[in-house]
């Protein structure tokens, strides 16, 4: 039986962050996920940890990463904005309603890479280097984006909702926890999802 995983508190945060989501995952799609407060300088837990689920092909620094090989990213990004085929839930965060011609864009010789786009047809990026939104709806019904900080090795990297499929790069969480984490994150505490490994060093 495998040993629990142990979450990995925040690490090296910047100067303005308040809030943090921390993913720690042990490489083979499982991972446990925890919030945390900057309280009187301390990380304090907030709540209970939560389940949540990586890509089952492994996990890579940002740095080292490759595009297209499915592997979760680790490091440290921003949190962006919440997006959804869904009326807008309780959160503070900017929310962005999904649409048939909603795509991210996730071509690196583009200079829309990595950015939300509204396109039908003939678009000028490559197809086949993005997600069309509303093919993977089910997944997008509800979801925050994560900034990768326009790095060349990742694109269009999503905490979604978790409906079993496989993942290449993001992370999937039950309902109810997503909506726990719109609720709470609050885009004044400039909030950071932190991914790490449970070999990461506290």
């Amino acid at each position: 039986m495998l040993a629990p995983i142990t979450p990995v508190t925040p690490q090296a945060m910047p100067a303005s962050t308040r809030q943090v989501i921390s993913i720690t995952a042990d490489g083979s799609g499982k991972a446990v996920g925890t919030r945390y407060e900057l309280r009187s300088a301390k990380w304090v837990k907030v709540g209970t940890s939560f389940t949540a689920r990586t890509s089952t092909k492994g996990l890579v620094n940002i740095a080292d990463r490759v595009r297209n090989t499915g592997t979760t990213p680790l490091g440290t990004f921003p949190i962006g904005i919440a997006f959804g085929f869904e009326k807008k839930p309780a959160t503070a965060l900017k929310y962005r309603r999904a649409t048939s011609a909603s795509w991210w864009v996730a071509d690196p010789f583009s200079p829309l890479d990595d950015t939300w786009q509204e396109c039908l047809k003939n678009c000028s990026w490559n197809a086949a280097e993005g997600e069309h939104l509303i093919d993977h709806r089910d997944s997008y019904s509800l979801a925050i984006s994560i900034t990768t900080n326009d790095s060349p090795h990742a694109a269009a990297i999503f905490l979604h909702l978790d409906t079993g499929k496989p993942l290449t790069g993001c992370i999937a969480v039950k309902r109810e926890t997503l909506l726990q984490l719109l609720k709470w994150l609050d885009p004044k505490s400039a909030p950071m999802i932190q991914i790490a490994s449970p070999h990461s060093t506290s």
